[in-house]
């Protein structure tokens, strides 16, 4: 699929125009750039990704009973509804966490692009290392101070989580 299919897709799912380049650089770094919903993670985790945003566990749980309860195919539209159900629907299918839903709300409502990125990255996807408050860096670039400092630090704080966000806010900037 491409961007643009997956844009009509989150459109169509209910997302607002000004949420959907936030969503884009996600699923984009999700995806490996392929914005295949039947894209499976290349790791050597026993438990791999799945789709646009790379469900796992619970999350890839949920979503399988969420088509059976929903009587849908797996589809592009199916895990863009799934996904904006969890943010915005009041019972969600699957709970994305105490707050989390939200503080993804409170984003899409009113913060920069930059900081819709890292916020639906830390608090939906929350990959490897996202809920890490202890970490310094990747505070202090996410969000709006990226959009000022850009990624010049990363090259001198190895491993840690500041490129993963970085790279998603600047692939948002691409669907803008």
């Amino acid at each position: 699929m491409t961007a643009e299919e997956i844009r009509a897709s989150l459109l169509r799912a209910g997302f607002e125009p000004d949420e959907i380049p936030a969503l884009l650089g996600n699923i984009d770094v999700e995806t490996g750039g392929s914005f295949d919903f039947r894209q499976i993670e290349d790791t050597t985790n026993e438990n791999k990704g799945y789709g646009l945003f790379q469900f796992t566990g619970g999350h890839l749980t949920s979503y399988l009973d969420y088509l059976k309860d929903t009587e849908q195919e797996d589809s592009a539209d199916a895990q863009t509804k799934f996904v904006y159900a969890n943010i915005y629907d009041n019972d969600p299918p699957h709970v994305i966490g105490a707050g989390n839903q939200e503080k993804i709300r409170k984003v899409f409502e009113d913060g920069s692009p930059s900081e819709q990125s890292d916020v639906f990255a830390r608090w939906y996807e929350r990959f490897e290392g996202s809920e890490n408050d202890d970490t310094f860096l990747p505070g202090m670039l996410r969000g709006r101070w990226y959009d000022e400092y850009l990624d010049k630090l990363d090259r001198f704080f190895p491993n840690n989580q500041a490129p993963s966000y970085n790279e998603r806010i600047k692939r948002s900037r691409k669907y803008d």
